[in-house]
């Protein structure tokens, strides 16, 4: 597993790293603008069939000139049903006072909405009171030393102890400015009788976080996301505390369709519409814990993510996530283009409890229609650009090391693209990605030949742009 793992970082850095190539540019124009008068020339709005003309299969092999990367599709061509493919411009958004309350109406509704689960101190405080406790009852010279420096560095920080312990009290259901950092946000604590919750909904267009986040646990209480596996990921729970046997043994009764119908009912309760269900997978993992006896609290559960659908076309979900800093073009040193806007999603995690966790992240608004009868390339055109660039993509894997990509899907989809000099707005176009395994064959460090198989079915090895027939960089989001 470690050695998928370690494919996985790999590939990653691979696919990344290598902007250009002698032959054409791996990332596309960033003159967005060029990409528009593209999508535009289709003055007949002939209809998706009519130009793409797909097979229902793509079935080709292609190896590179070194013989280090070979690909081999027989791949089933997912066309969505729609008349056309549209080219939006959309701009992020914060949610809006009206969805918090239907948020906060669903998840807590007339339960206390608090502060805190019980009168207490800040995490900060937590830690100093700790520090002195262990001072208290230390005595090895050196351990002492450490820790009356660590309280030092608090206290010099503004840490104190206060007199009374922070009280429980009545959280604002209405968005409030943060104190630390810009924004504003909603945040609170809650009791359903049989677990402990945990309620937020932060606003910060400048940080890219636009963001609810709903847990219950009941072994504690859970202030961020949990870490989840599939099956083929499974012995990768004890990377996050968990006991990979004890995990496997939580039972799981409720059925996928059962997952599927709370998740529904659920967007439908919250008035989040026009979306699609992307992946419904059993899963396996969870979360930090505080406020319990445990640090972990373990899951075994479904895991169901959503995608917006606009026109027909659902935006294709994929497990890439853009860079969360600016990144310097290697190209143009003096250009630096902002990617850390995280694409939307809508997450649940469904055990045999309910609802575990729910994340809705940035969401956004379309501002323009461009077209809705996107001008795009021929099917043949696309997998004449696929069989040449993912081995270009994915070359010079290292010494005695050799890639297979096995492509079983190639799906289109919408992606947003972000544009030049427009951080808060983006391209919503119609691309092509191409999901499959990848087989490693390497030599390990005494010799011998070794082979391992990174499964992924979320995994895009190639983005290609529809329109333009350009490639796509999805961790950089253009």
């Amino acid at each position: 597993m470690r050695r998928v793992l370690a494919l996985l970082v790999l590939l990653t850095v691979v696919f990344t790293g290598c902007q250009a190539t002698p032959k054409q540019p791996v990332v596309i124009n960033k003159n967005t603008e060029q990409l528009i008068d593209a999508a535009i020339r289709n003055e007949e709005k002939l209809t998706l069939a009519q130009m793409l003309h797909a097979p229902d299969r793509l079935v080709l092999s292609a190896v590179d000139g070194s013989g280090s990367v070979s690909v081999n599709a027989d791949a089933a061509v997912v066309v969505p049903d729609a008349e056309g493919a549209s080219t939006m411009r959309i701009r992020k958004r914060s949610f809006t006072q009206t969805e918090a309350d239907s948020v906060l109406d669903f998840f807590v509704g007339e339960r206390d909405f608090n502060t805190r689960y019980e009168a207490g101190y800040d995490e900060m405080t937590e830690q100093l009171l700790q520090f002195k406790a262990n001072l208290a009852q230390e005595t090895d010279p050196d351990k002492r030393a450490q820790l009356e420096q660590s309280i030092a560095k608090f206290e010099s920080a503004g840490i104190t102890v206060p007199d009374e312990p922070e009280a429980v009290l009545p959280a604002s259901r209405m968005f409030e400015p943060r104190e630390e950092g810009g924004g504003e946000y909603i945040s609170g604590f809650f009791s359903d009788g049989e677990g402990k919750c945990f309620l937020s909904v932060v606003n910060d267009i400048d940080e890219n976080e636009n963001t609810v986040l709903y847990t219950r646990e009941q072994k504690g209480y859970a202030a961020f996301e949990g870490t989840y596996w599939y099956a083929q990921q499974f012995d990768s729970v004890d990377k996050i505390g968990l006991d990979p046997e004890t995990v496997s043994a939580t039972p799981l009764s409720l059925s996928a369709e059962e997952a599927k119908a709370t998740a529904a009912d659920a967007l439908i309760a919250l008035g989040i519409s026009d979306m699609t269900l992307a992946m419904c997978e059993e899963v396996w993992g969870g979360t930090s814990l505080k406020d319990g006896l445990e640090a972990m609290q373990g899951h075994h559960a479904y895991m169901l993510k959503y995608v917006r659908v606009v026109g027909g076309i659902p935006v294709t979900y994929t497990e890439a996530s853009p860079d969360g800093d600016y990144v310097e073009n290697e190209n143009t040193p003096n250009e630096r283009v902002i990617a850390g806007w995280p694409y939307e999603e809508v997450h649940f995690i469904i055990d045999d409890t309910g609802i575990a966790e729910f994340v809705w992240q940035s969401p956004y608004e379309i501002v323009e229609t461009v077209t809705t009868h996107s001008a795009v390339k021929s099917f043949d055109e696309i997998s004449g650009v696929f069989s040449k660039m993912l081995l270009i993509k994915h070359a010079w894997p290292g010494q005695n090391t050799t890639l297979t990509f096995n492509i079983s899907r190639a799906q289109l989809g919408l992606m947003r693209i972000m544009e030049k000099d427009k951080p808060d707005t983006a391209l919503l176009i119609p691309v092509w990605d191409f999901f499959g395994d990848v087989v490693y064959d390497y030599t390990d460090n005494e010799g011998q030949w070794q082979t391992d198989t990174a499964l992924n079915a979320y995994t895009s090895w190639l983005t290609i742009n529809a329109i333009d027939g350009s490639i796509i960089d999805r961790g950089l989001g253009y």
